[in-house]
């Protein structure tokens, strides 16, 4: 009787690590609530393909012709560029530099249906240091 149990408490847990795992990495997509024109300042949509075939899409900022540096700001889980936006578009505006934003995968405009909480938001990484190059 133990081990009967034992194998129902099993399964349970693995149902409940399956659902609890799909809130976290599954997420609603939030809509982009500011875009880069409502702070005064010019933007070129960009987007690329990660290295997995996902599409990426996002914001170049371009700085004063004499700045060699961009600054690629990224925004947090759940959240997505217009996020971040409000808070660093000072660094482009004073500053001068050149600024990238995109949204993740599974986040904001770009495609993909799930966040993996770092490991394949590396790639998503890589292909904005990438298209910078």
């Amino acid at each position: 009787m133990w081990w009967a149990i034992s194998i129902l408490g099993a399964v349970l847990l693995v149902v409940w690590g399956w659902f609890s795992s799909n809130l976290i990495l599954r997420l609603p997509r939030l809509p982009l609530g500011v875009v880069p024109g409502e702070f005064g300042v010019r933007a070129e949509e960009v987007q690329w393909i990660t290295e997995d075939g996902i599409s990426i899409r996002g914001w170049f900022l371009p700085g004063l012709p004499t700045q060699r540096a961009t600054i690629i700001v990224l925004h947090g889980w759940g959240a997505n560029r217009a996020d971040v936006l409000p808070s660093t578009v000072f660094l482009n505006r004073r500053g001068g530099y050149h600024l990238l934003y995109f949204d993740f995968r599974a986040h904001g405009e770009s495609g993909g249906t799930m966040s993996s909480l770092g490991g394949l938001e590396l790639k998503d990484f890589a292909g904005a240091l990438e298209f910078l190059k």
